[in-house]
């Protein structure tokens, strides 16, 4: 059976590089100054600057790398490619909403609004300590830690449970903590 098992490398709370259950380097993001004109003290908003596919790294290298732009606010609005081609381009309401993409790395990005990481499974992004969902006003999924093992019931909208073994993985669960999700949107 073949699994998507993706690993992150952090330098800090900023994901670096990604891999495969083979812990082979997938993509790897080079970072600079985020918003707050330091390496993280935005959360790494605004400090994405390059994105590499190491798949490609060898036999295309000129097609290995791409370069993020983004907004006033952090959001990634384009990733422009080493021959300056537009490879991915995004639009967002408000909220975070994608309300368009194009380019040949539009879907492979995953780091989009406020340079945070999107799952397209559940629909939400990743706050390192909160997931978002831009589909509710006020935005943010409610979660609590509870003690190991308490994890009793999930109640969720269909998006959610593909993600849980994320959500579980994420948390720390694996390290003695849990986490309950409920999917209620708080404005």
């Amino acid at each position: 059976m073949q699994t998507n098992e993706v690993h992150y490398i952090y330098d800090g709370n900023l994901v670096i590089q990604e891999r495969d259950a083979n812990n082979l380097p997938l993509v790897t993001y080079t970072r600079g100054n985020d918003l707050s004109r330091t390496l993280q003290g935005a959360g790494g908003i605004g400090g994405l600057l390059a994105r590499t596919d190491n798949s490609t790294l060898n036999s295309q290298p000129s097609t290995a790398h791409a370069y993020y732009h983004a907004d006033g606010n952090g959001n990634i609005t384009m990733l422009i490619s080493s021959s300056q081609m537009i490879v991915a381009k995004y639009l967002y309401d408000p909220y975070g909403n994608t309300l368009a993409q194009s380019g040949l790395l539009a879907d492979a990005n995953l780091y989009r609004f406020s340079s945070k990481e999107w799952n397209a499974n559940s629909g939400l992004y990743y706050y390192l300590y909160r997931f978002y969902d831009p589909n509710c006003s006020g935005g943010q999924i409610e979660t609590r830690w509870v003690k190991p093992g308490a994890i009793t019931c999930i109640s969720s909208p269909a998006t959610i449970p593909p993600m849980l073994s994320i959500l579980l993985e994420m948390s720390g669960t694996s390290r003695g903590h849990g986490l309950v999700v409920h999917a209620t949107c708080t404005s």
